[in-house]
């Protein structure tokens, strides 16, 4: 029965904390000590903190995995009806697969490993930049020989 009860003021706890009260108004609120509060929210930060560890071992590990590639096996289980109306397996095949490195997480890895060799830079098209800097020139004050000469130019 303590347990039970040790649980439940646990979840009051957490469930204050997420509320962003301070330990005074959570040991309050909840029956309990401040110190009591403080070690219950220091354990449960622990725990978060390892399993953000964690996930990112694992992130790592997955992005490892697609920059290389891997294998899988797959496998395909045929089915038959028995005498006595239950399915049974008639037949399982595995079929190993290989599966190739992704550019995307090859691009990834390399942008964020080495950003000065490999961050996207856009290209420069020098018919575009100039085209753009053609919409601030005004015309209208250029003679009819001077727009056809640069007519001709622009059309070459």
């Amino acid at each position: 029965m303590r347990s039970e009860n040790s649980k439940d003021k646990l979840n009051q706890v957490i469930e204050f904390a997420s509320q962003n009260l301070s330990c005074s108004e959570i040991s309050k609120r909840a029956g309990v000590s401040k110190t009591t509060v403080s070690r219950w929210l220091k354990k449960m930060e622990n725990k978060t903190q390892g399993m953000t560890d964690i996930m990112i071992v694992e992130a790592v590990n997955a992005l490892r995995q697609r920059v290389r590639g891997f294998q899988i096996v797959e496998s395909k289980t045929t089915f038959v009806m028995g005498a006595d109306n239950i399915l049974k397996v008639k037949e399982r095949v595995d079929v190993t697969k290989d599966v190739a490195p992704d550019l995307a997480a090859i691009e990834f890895m390399l942008t964020n490993r080495d950003r000065e060799h490999w961050q996207h830079k856009p290209e420069v098209n020098s018919v575009n930049v100039e085209a753009e800097h053609c919409h601030n020139v005004d015309l209208s004050k250029l003679s009819e020989q001077a727009l056809e000469e640069l007519y001709k130019a622009c059309s070459d």
